[in-house]
């Protein structure tokens, strides 16, 4: 979940600042009115971020109903994991081009009332069998494993493509530029922290923990991949309309483009094969405390319960134990 809305959250600010920036180079933004463009960012941010939930509680609520009434007309299993399926897409659409808010926001709260639910009371057929979680299991591994490759031949693709113009800066340019490529890694990773640990008083007060060791997996866990690399490209492919673009233009965009697929591919090769390593060293692999208290005291009952049921049937003449 919380990838889910870091990512819809990214892709909200992300179009709402990509719009200003187009502005400001036609020139038809504001000049020096920074309280009513704040303002209009605000509202686009709540207007974006709110209709995907009013959208998503829809389309999660309409597939509880719908789901009701397919039932009693005698639905197959298959047929209920293909609607619910079918009804992300459809939610994602609607949201996104018609109505013109965050279909992704809208996806995720849709699947959160779903699970708050319990999964759209999908029948016990589908649940007992685990056809629904098998299904959303085997499909999420292959779309990680094509995002994965994505943002791998992706990052790749951006380094020899939309470099050119930075690569024929001559060498110490070069050198400069691959020396910034090491401290943009350590301080997104810094700022990553740093927001874990002021939300951390805050979590504390809503009654979830978060210790020092859980922050620090967190931070160093937070890969990058397709997402960071389709909305640079995003950013790269927009402005191709406007024709010849001058020199420093293309400089800058060559530069955002080697330095967000240079950061994709350095969590790829660095954080993601050390995620085991780091886990086990800050000891967040094993049983918790409170886990290993449960644990004792359900087996104490269990025990108890074990040695009575014994003693009661030894007492039984009709028993023979």
């Amino acid at each position: 979940g919380e990838s889910l809305f870091n990512d819809a959250t990214s892709i909200v600010l992300f179009e709402i600042f990509f719009e200003k920036v187009k502005e400001l180079d036609m020139g038809h933004a504001s000049q020096g009115e920074l309280l009513p463009e704040l303002l209009s960012i605000g509202y686009q941010i709540c207007a974006l971020a709110g209709g995907g939930i009013v959208v998503g509680l829809l389309f999660g609520y309409g597939t509880l109903y719908v789901l009701r009434w397919l039932r009693k007309g005698g639905l197959a299993p298959k047929a209920e994991i293909s609607f619910v399926l079918g009804m992300a897409y459809i939610c994602f659409y609607v949201a996104n081009s018609p109505l013109k808010v965050s279909g992704v926001i809208a996806v995720v709260v849709m699947g959160l009332q779903g699970g708050s639910c319990g999964k759209w009371e999908l029948s016990s057929k589908v649940l007992e069998t685990g056809q629904f979680d098998h299904f959303w299991d085997i499909l999420g591994f292959v779309l990680n494993g094509v995002v994965f490759f994505f943002a791998g031949a992706a990052s790749v693709n951006f380094l020899l493509r939309s470099g050119g113009v930075v690569f024929s800066l001559g060498l110490r340019p070069l050198l400069l530029f691959f020396s910034m490529l090491p401290l943009i890694y350590i301080a997104i990773f810094v700022i990553r922290l740093l927001g874990m640990v002021l939300v951390a008083p805050l979590l504390k007060i809503l009654g979830a923990s978060l210790s020092w060791k859980k922050c620090c997996f967190a931070t160093f866990g937070g890969l990058r991949g397709a997402l960071c690399l389709i909305l640079v490209q995003n950013m790269i492919q927009s402005n191709i309309q406007l024709g010849e673009l001058p020199e420093k233009v293309l400089e800058v965009r060559g530069e955002i483009a080697l330095w967000a697929s240079g950061f994709v591919l350095m969590t790829l090769l660095i954080n993601a094969p050390l995620l085991g390593g780091v886990l086990t060293a800050l000891d967040l692999d094993g049983v918790s405390v409170s886990r290993k208290l449960i644990r004792g005291k359900a087996q104490r009952a269990l025990k108890r319960f074990t040695e009575q049921a014994i003693e009661s049937l030894r007492r039984d003449d009709d028993e023979m134990l």
